[in-house]
């Protein structure tokens, strides 16, 4: 058996379970990212409903302080652009590692954020959080059922092709 078969076959042993590894990543991180969202939404409807903080002072303030997961969307939102704000959120919204359903209930929400009244926009905050929540805990199940699959399926489609390469 050559060195060269050897090294191939290792390599495609590494390639699958990179892609194992990192498909469990993305279901990790898919449900720590819901949840940091759903924890800052919840910040924003009260900075709103009881301080009322501009949304630009709210978004710089949240870039700085906030979860982690959500501090580079927020600091996007900060930055302005001259755009409008639906605009800029949307485009936020479209570049975070989430689902087309997760995606659309956030950029719904870009569409009331600071065209009405504080109410108005702490009840489409609350119907928004609602939403997450179960999103959340859809994303928490597929974590804790699915992340260990996805690294073993990596692990066998590795080996398995390692195996048809000798």
């Amino acid at each position: 058996m050559s060195a060269v078969k050897i090294a191939g076959a290792l390599l495609m042993a590494l390639a699958g379970a990179a892609l194992g590894f990192e498909r469990s990543a993305r279901v990790k991180l898919r449900a720590r990212l819901l949840s940091a969202l759903y924890a800052t939404l919840g910040v924003m409807s009260e900075e709103i409903s009881l301080l009322r903080t501009p949304l630009p002072e709210l978004f710089g303030q949240l870039a700085e302080r906030g979860p982690e997961e959500t501090r580079a969307f927020f600091a996007e939102l900060s930055a302005a652009d001259g755009s409008p704000l639906s605009e800029r959120w949307s485009a936020c919204v479209n570049a975070l590692p989430l689902g087309d359903e997760e995606r659309g209930v956030l950029r719904a929400l870009g569409l009331s954020l600071g065209r009405y009244d504080a109410a108005s926009q702490c009840t489409q905050i609350e119907h928004v959080r609602a939403q997450l929540q179960r999103m959340t805990e859809e994303a928490r199940a597929e974590r804790d059922g699915k992340a260990k699959t996805y690294v073993g399926l990596g692990l066998s489609l590795g080996a398995m092709l390692a195996v048809i390469l000798l």
